[in-house]
């Protein structure tokens, strides 16, 4: 591509972009039309479209010059109510132009009875009628100021909303401690199923396959860091499939060096997932049951920042 292509396209780009946004181009038409002609175009474009669904539906040689009769009333609704938009007589040519399809239709707008039943046995006929009718459909502008005021307002507002969203979420990734858990080292108590402990911190909250431990006395599972970190916040989900409350009541403990852990919470009552405050530094978090069962969770996630000692 040259260079003065690419500018012409650039030019072209902006050009889109700003008609978009100020609607430059259609305030060049827009009028104050009055609640009649508000109606009436309404009224010929709904009778425009029964039409030319009536047409679509008969499909047989035999009502051909009733379909072609349709399609060519559609086609004058569609200009009447141009023609009110516009707040002047508008024919087929003035609407699109002087291109095939408009001049063979626009031969045949004034035919009637056994002329246009002749006229109809061309099949090209009815597909430039077809082609003329959803062509127009899109012709009729009826803009007041006042819309597109509205809608100049409307699609600001749209790209500030988007624009806000994008940022926070920018900024969220840059200030938000990152997920400490992610793809770590895991160990548990046992393995009670195929499904890895790995799992655990895959960053996949729900699924219908969780880590499950054999029934152990008080199984747990720990999550290597991999070095110490100053650690906010523990989320954990529980499975979403049944036994919600089988892992109850379980610890949340943290530690170190592995060997002494310190307890952060006890978890005792049902939940989906659970964010816990932790606000200390360790390299393991390990979550341990009180009792006889099978631990089972979906994901543990591990908010924080890196302190040191990483091994």
């Amino acid at each position: 591509m040259t260079t003065d292509s690419s500018a012409d396209l650039l030019r072209d780009v902006v050009a889109h972009v700003r008609e978009w946004f100020l609607q430059e181009d259609a305030a060049c038409t827009a009028r104050d039309y009055t609640s009649d002609q508000v109606n009436k175009i309404a009224e010929c474009s709904a009778a425009a479209t029964k039409r030319a669904t009536l047409a679509e539906e008969l499909s047989g040689a035999e009502t051909r010059g009733m379909a072609t009769s349709l399609l060519r009333d559609a086609i004058r609704l569609r200009l009447e109510a141009i023609s009110i938009a516009r707040g002047s007589d508008t024919s087929l040519i003035d609407a699109l132009g002087n291109d095939d399809d408009a001049t063979r239709v626009a031969s045949v707008m004034g035919q009637e009875g056994l002329a246009l039943e002749e006229l109809a046995r061309d099949p090209t006929l009815r597909r430039s009628l077809e082609r003329i009718e959803r062509r127009l459909r899109h012709g009729v502008v009826a803009h007041t100021m006042t819309y597109l005021r509205g809608l100049r307002v409307g699609r600001m507002l749209a790209v500030f909303v988007v624009v806000m969203w994008v940022s926070l979420r920018v900024a969220s990734a840059a200030f938000d401690p990152p997920n400490l858990a992610f793809h770590k080292r895991v160990s548990v108590s046992s393995i009670g199923s195929l499904v890895s402990p790995e799992t655990l911190v895959d960053g996949q909250r729900s699924t219908f396959k969780p880590f499950m431990t054999r029934v152990d006395p008080a199984p747990w599972a720990t999550i290597d860091l991999g070095g110490v970190f100053a650690v906010e916040r523990i989320r954990i989900f529980n499975r979403e499939d049944r036994s919600l409350d089988a892992v109850l009541p379980f610890d949340v403990e943290s530690s170190i060096d592995g060997v002494a852990y310190q307890l952060i919470t006890t978890q005792r009552d049902h939940f989906r997932d659970i964010t816990i405050k932790a606000d200390r530094h360790a390299r393991f978090i390990r979550v341990r049951c009180e009792r006889a069962t099978a631990l089972t969770l979906n994901e543990i996630e591990i908010y924080g920042r890196y302190v040191g000692g990483l091994t």
